[in-house]
């Protein structure tokens, strides 16, 4: 299994800005992640694909900003079943997302120390 965050990401930010850039950024995501993942998990058992289509857009992106691709990939799939309408699979990814988030979390407390 692939690393949780990509470092080269986290050195490429550092580099546009400061450690406290950094610091500010990681905060921001560890801080704004774990209610959305939650917000898909209600979705899905509300059988709102719209609302996990959306939700799974936002995430895409803040994850592929901070460097976690692998978790990023999961969101990209989630938007893809809540745009078809394929709930069946979705519940799966849900539980695959909330397990990478913890990897990434480690992860990029353990780059902050």
């Amino acid at each position: 299994m692939s690393e949780p965050v990509d470092m080269s990401v986290i050195e490429s930010l550092r580099d546009l800005g400061d450690d406290e850039l950094v610091l500010e950024l990681v905060e921001i995501f560890m801080e704004d992640t774990p209610p959305r993942l939650e917000e898909l998990a209600k979705a899905y058992i509300d059988g709102d694909a719209e609302r996990i289509e959306s939700v799974a857009h936002s995430l895409k992106s803040s994850c592929a900003n901070l460097g976690a691709i692998r978790l990023s990939e999961i969101c990209r799939d989630l938007e893809a079943k809540g745009r078809e309408g394929e709930l069946a699979q979705a519940e799966e990814l849900i539980v695959l997302s909330q397990e990478e988030y913890q990897r990434v979390s480690e992860s990029l407390q353990n780059c902050l120390e």
